[in-house]
């Protein structure tokens, strides 16, 4: 061996006998104790329960029957005291069985919260009822209130793990849902039974405010209030913001904002985005609305309706309760949207753009009286209505889709009724180009038609002279709404 390879491995072997530069990431973490709350928990569980604070409540599992009681019915609640107990919250119960009055099962539906006791096992008495049974006393054991993820529901047959539950008086007794996030006081405390993978951020959010409760799945619920009131059988809402969509009661809703859908109940796979808005729907199921105020006044059961502004405008709304299937965009653009129910004519006009204006289906071309066209853009009450328009230009006159040949039939448009007013055309003007279904006849230079601008909200259809034979066609006013 040569002197160079023999330094080489003397300087290797001492390499290794030298201790190796202490690192923070080499080595095992020191051991975790259990805090107070989580000693509580089986250690077999996958759910999670933190609470802060020392404060106590009665573990569901410890509770019996006891004293002499009598008059009770299934489905009494009965509110707890004991003697020497100091309360933030009391403990209620619910009468599962009885027998001749007597109960034979009960349920812990709220551990309460306990701040001070004369023992850990002391008996609870009676202190209010919603039935009107007497003398119902109740033993049980009181411990951190992060127990109460150890119900027994939740062990039924795994079904409930991967629970994390962080707040006081959460879950119901009788949930055995898994996959649930519950965090704050009382956040999700209004789910029952199966339900599962819900999420709940907030005071009572999801929460337990409502006239019953809530069994149903991938339900999200952010912010204080958040879904608070929340009551029957649904799925897949997402609710973030104060007071958003805070009684819910159907599926696939999406609300966002402070008091955002704030009333939104039985309506599902509504979009409500921003604050405050669609505050006045109730029933109304799949509409769209968008901005700060948006339909904050009138839109209650109608559905369908697209309503967007960028800006705080509570005026962006619809002209009736049970208006469907509108657009109102900025009170610039609007129109009727076809539905995928039915097929309603879809139109749709914005201030400098050519459109329909009116349309009167049916025009009766065998009679003199008068016959009125709405002027969508000017007609408040119309889905068509549009804020920003005061006046337009009548561009083309169309007759349509007639019944009979219009060989006879002669007149005009006016402003005012009674042949009053502006006309539009002259008494003579004939329709003879419609001669069925697939002619129409174009009316354009008319009298007047070139050289105004008009503010009727109604024309008035009033011929001269009648066909003399039953006949009808569908009238078009085309234009351009303009301010």
């Amino acid at each position: 061996m040569t002197m160079t390879r023999l330094l080489r491995l003397s300087c290797a072997l001492l390499a290794l006998s030298l201790p190796l530069p202490a690192r923070a990431d080499v080595g095992l973490p020191p051991a975790m104790a259990r805090d107070a709350a989580n000693a509580l928990l089986p250690a077999a569980r996958n759910n999670l329960g933190l609470v802060p604070g020392a404060a106590s409540g009665v573990m569901p599992g410890s509770i019996a029957i006891a004293g002499s009681p009598t008059g009770y019915a299934v489905g009494d609640t009965v509110t707890l005291t004991c003697s020497g107990c100091s309360f933030t919250t009391n403990p209620v119960i619910v009468v599962s069985a009885v027998s001749s009055g007597v109960p034979t099962a009960i349920q812990l539906r709220v551990p309460g919260a306990i701040t001070a006791a004369p023992a850990a096992n002391p008996t609870f008495t009676q202190s209010a009822t919603t039935g009107s049974g007497t003398g119902l006393q109740v033993t049980g054991t009181l411990g951190v209130i992060a127990a109460d993820v150890s119900v027994a529901s939740l062990n039924t047959a795994g079904a409930g793990n991967g629970n994390m539950i962080l707040g006081a008086e959460t879950p119901l007794s009788t949930l055995y849902g898994g996959e649930n996030t519950f965090l704050g006081d009382r956040a999700g405390s209004h789910f029952d039974t199966s339900s599962a993978a819900n999420t709940a951020v907030g005071h009572n959010a999801c929460g337990n405010q409502g006239a019953g409760t809530v069994t149903g799945s991938f339900n999200t619920c952010l912010g204080d209030d958040a879904g608070r009131n929340m009551t029957g059988t649904f799925n897949n809402n997402t609710l973030l913001g104060t007071n958003a969509g805070r009684v819910v009661a159907a599926n696939g809703n999406t609300i966002v904002g402070t008091g955002s859908g704030i009333a939104s109940s039985t309506g599902g796979n509504n979009t409500i985005i921003g604050t405050g808005s669609g505050a006045a729907l109730t029933t109304g199921a799949a509409n769209v609305i968008l901005g700060a105020n948006v339909a904050t006044t009138t839109l209650q059961g109608g559905g369908f309706n697209v309503l967007i502004a960028a800006e705080s405008f509570n005026d962006v709304d619809t002209p009736a309760i049970n208006t469907g299937n509108m657009l109102n965009i900025q009170r610039s653009i609007a129109g009727t949207l076809t539905s995928h129910a039915n097929n309603n004519n879809p139109s749709i006009c914005a201030v400098g753009m050519h459109c329909v204006l009116g349309v009167l289906r049916g025009a009766n071309f065998n009679i003199t009286t008068d016959q009125s066209i709405p002027i969508r853009p000017l007609t408040s009450s119309d889905p068509g209505f549009i804020a920003g328009a005061t006046k337009y230009i009548v561009t083309d006159i169309y007759v349509s889709n007639c019944s009979a040949s219009l060989t006879t039939a002669k007149g005009a448009l006016y402003t005012a009724a009674s042949k009053t007013g502006t006309i539009i055309g002259a008494v003579t003007t004939p329709f003879t180009n419609c001669t069925g279904a697939t002619t129409m006849q174009r009316l354009q230079a008319l009298t007047n038609e070139d050289s105004n601008t008009f503010t009727a909200a109604t024309l008035f259809l009033s011929l001269t002279t009648a066909q003399g034979t039953a006949a009808t066609g569908d009238v078009y006013v085309m234009g351009i709404p303009i301010n």
